[in-house]
């Protein structure tokens, strides 16, 4: 039963298709090859009708070419977009990178606090006692 209503499909049969919805879009937007990912990434959100919808959508545009262009700094993905008045410190994947960058930060400065306590009381730490102080949970 469920044969008529399911279809499989690969991602690079997307590439030589248009018209595409724009869920379909998103999804090619993964195999297009780098030179033409700027464009399309542009038209993706070029499409969108309210500043709620574009917002949905740079979140995923900009998720999509992080992984896709690793090497690019977040304002580099930014500039090829031509997001220059947008502001992407507010999209959510930026939101989720800080959280993680806060909490491993906390983590970081809680072992050192640690490891400063554990000095004043007990004499200076060996490099291997402090990195197991760093590596505790």
């Amino acid at each position: 039963m469920l044969n008529t209503q399911v279809e499989r499909f690969y991602l690079e049969d997307l590439l030589e298709q248009e018209n595409l919805s724009p869920n379909l879009a998103l999804l090619r937007l993964i195999v297009t090859p780098e030179a033409q990912a700027a464009s399309e990434a542009r038209q993706i959100l070029n499409t969108a009708a309210t500043e709620t919808e574009f917002r949905l959508k740079l979140d995923l545009v900009e998720a999509i070419l992080v992984n896709k262009f690793t090497q690019l700094t977040i304002e580099e993905i930014q500039k090829m977009l031509n997001l220059r008045e947008a502001d992407v410190t507010q999209t959510r994947f930026y939101q989720e990178v800080l959280q993680i960058g806060e909490k491993k930060g906390e983590k970081k400065g809680e072992a050192n606090l640690a490891i400063r306590q554990l000095q004043r009381r007990c004499g200076n730490l060996t490099p291997i006692q402090a990195e197991k102080v760093r590596s505790s949970n």
